[in-house]
């Protein structure tokens, strides 16, 4: 390994570790750093993560209520493990929207 290299690999290890993530509203997929908390449960909400290609935030979506059929956006704290478990209310009808783990 050369220099360059072995000091991104530490600071990877020392921020965590890489994980491919794929943008909830484009599917763009690219790497983020994750803790090795966040590995093993949900993303921080703290994140100001982006997606390059869309600007989607990290751990958010888009979602359409299938009472209204009003889009607004939805957490998605897991979808960095490839979970799709969200769920919250429609701002525009208060419906609960659920998206129930497929994994």
């Amino acid at each position: 390994m050369t220099v360059r290299e072995n000091a991104k690999a530490e600071l990877t290890r020392a921020s965590g570790m890489k994980v491919d993530y794929d943008c909830v509203k484009c599917g763009h997929r690219w790497a983020i750093d994750v803790t090795e908390t966040e590995f093993r449960s949900s993303l921080d909400p703290s994140r100001v993560y982006a997606c390059p290609k869309c600007a989607q935030r990290v751990g958010t979506g888009p979602v359409r209520c299938m009472r209204c059929g009003d889009g607004f956006v939805l957490e998605f704290p897991y979808w960095h493990v490839h979970c799709d478990r969200a769920g919250g209310n429609c701002p525009a009808c208060g419906a609960r929207y659920a998206s129930l783990c497929i994994c």
